[in-house]
């Protein structure tokens, strides 16, 4: 009997090291993601974003999100108006609408030219650039 309880205890403590890795494993899986377990934002989509934030008028900070300088290496998915989908990273959504003087509270909107870089969000399903004074 002694050798029985001997192989069941070698026996739990070999079940409970491979879970343990597996635990580990998914956390590294997790973090390995970056942007708190969600995909990162496509580097080609990332950049179109700033190009485009580059070209416009943002007097109010409505993109004061969006980083500068080193913080523009960030994930975009945490960029005001900016929506990625969950799996892939692609921008699905772009909502950057302005808020008009007659709404309560302080206006803000955006100026100044919507450059072609907008043109490399091709998984892009909804955009609203509304209220905003860009240039023809």
């Amino acid at each position: 009997m002694a050798s029985t309880s001997a192989a069941a205890s070698r026996g739990n403590g070999d079940v409970g090291r491979p879970s343990q890795y597996l635990i580990v494993f998914s956390l590294f899986l997790l973090r390995s993601k970056g942007c708190y377990g969600k995909v990162g934002c496509i580097e080609r989509e990332r950049e179109a974003l700033l190009q485009f934030k580059r070209g416009v008028d943002d007097d109010f900070g409505m993109l004061s999100s969006w980083g500068n300088g080193e913080d523009e290496r960030g994930c975009c998915i945490n960029w005001k108006g900016v929506e990625c989908e969950n799996n892939t990273g692609h921008v699905i959504s772009l909502d950057l609408h302005g808020k008009p003087l007659a709404e309560m509270g302080d206006p803000h909107f955006l100026g100044g030219k919507i450059g072609p870089s907008l043109a490399e969000l091709q998984h892009l399903r909804h955009l609203n650039l509304s209220w905003n004074l860009f240039q023809e």
